[in-house]
């Protein structure tokens, strides 16, 4: 759904993608991390939840 037509009237969802894409060289191209989670990722406060995603990211 995320580059679903519903999200990009009248675009195309491999467009939109690559924008993103770009955006996102662009960002890490500053010096910033940029870290990619799940909705499950996000709303799980375990172990593999968005806590630890983010920890795990940092170190690297």
């Amino acid at each position: 759904m995320k580059y679903g037509r519903a999200r990009c009237p009248g675009g195309d969802a491999a467009e939109a993608l690559w924008g993103e894409k770009r955006r996102e060289d662009r960002i890490r191209r500053t010096g910033l991390v940029v870290v990619r989670w799940t909705w499950q990722e996000f709303t799980d406060p375990g172990p593999q939840g968005m806590v630890a995603a983010l920890r795990s990211a940092l170190r690297s």
